[in-house]
Protein backbone atom coordinates (compact mmCIF):
# COMPACT_ATOMS: atom_id res chain seq x y z
CA UNK A 1 0.00 0.00 0.00
CA UNK A 2 1.00 3.35 -1.00
CA UNK A 3 0.88 6.80 1.23
CA UNK A 4 -2.55 8.10 1.83
CA UNK A 5 -4.21 9.52 -1.28
CA UNK A 6 -4.57 13.60 -1.03
CA UNK A 7 -8.15 13.18 -1.69
CA UNK A 8 -11.15 12.18 0.53
CA UNK A 9 -13.99 10.23 0.25
CA UNK A 10 -16.22 12.10 2.49
CA UNK A 11 -15.21 15.00 0.54
CA UNK A 12 -16.16 13.23 -3.08
CA UNK A 13 -19.56 11.94 -0.94
CA UNK A 14 -20.17 15.29 -0.49
CA UNK A 15 -19.77 16.34 -3.84
CA UNK A 16 -21.86 13.64 -5.17
CA UNK A 17 -24.96 14.78 -3.43
CA UNK A 18 -24.56 18.50 -4.03
CA UNK A 19 -24.34 17.85 -7.69
CA UNK A 20 -27.74 15.48 -7.57
CA UNK A 21 -29.66 17.88 -5.90
CA UNK A 22 -28.27 20.65 -8.37
CA UNK A 23 -29.70 18.32 -11.17
CA UNK A 24 -32.76 17.84 -9.37
CA UNK A 25 -33.18 21.48 -9.33
CA UNK A 26 -32.01 22.39 -12.89
CA UNK A 27 -32.05 19.17 -14.81
CA UNK A 28 -28.68 20.11 -16.25
CA UNK A 29 -26.56 17.57 -17.60
CA UNK A 30 -23.62 19.21 -16.59
CA UNK A 31 -24.36 18.41 -12.35
CA UNK A 32 -24.83 14.73 -13.02
CA UNK A 33 -21.21 14.12 -15.32
CA UNK A 34 -19.89 16.00 -11.86
CA UNK A 35 -21.39 13.55 -10.13
CA UNK A 36 -20.03 10.76 -12.09
CA UNK A 37 -16.58 11.79 -11.70
CA UNK A 38 -17.02 12.54 -7.91
CA UNK A 39 -17.92 8.87 -8.12
CA UNK A 40 -15.08 7.47 -10.30
CA UNK A 41 -12.62 9.10 -7.92
CA UNK A 42 -13.95 7.81 -4.81
CA UNK A 43 -13.56 4.66 -6.41
CA UNK A 44 -10.03 4.79 -7.51
CA UNK A 45 -7.63 2.88 -5.17
CA UNK A 46 -4.91 4.61 -3.45
CA UNK A 47 -2.31 2.74 -5.17
CA UNK A 48 -4.06 5.20 -8.01
CA UNK A 49 -3.94 7.98 -6.09
CA UNK A 50 -7.53 7.78 -5.11
CA UNK A 51 -9.21 7.09 -1.20
CA UNK A 52 -10.90 3.39 -1.83
CA UNK A 53 -8.21 0.41 -0.53
CA UNK A 54 -10.03 -2.95 -1.88
CA UNK A 55 -9.40 -6.25 0.06
CA UNK A 56 -11.16 -8.65 -1.89
CA UNK A 57 -14.79 -8.13 -2.46
CA UNK A 58 -14.93 -5.36 0.41
CA UNK A 59 -13.89 -1.85 -0.08
CA UNK A 60 -12.81 0.60 2.76
CA UNK A 61 -12.99 4.46 1.54
CA UNK A 62 -10.54 6.52 3.50
CA UNK A 63 -11.44 9.86 4.99
CA UNK A 64 -8.53 12.66 4.78
CA UNK A 65 -8.95 15.87 6.62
Amino acid sequence: MSFPSPYSAMTQGECISAFVRAWKLTKDDAYVEGAKRALNLMCRSIEEGGPAIYEGKDIFLEEVP
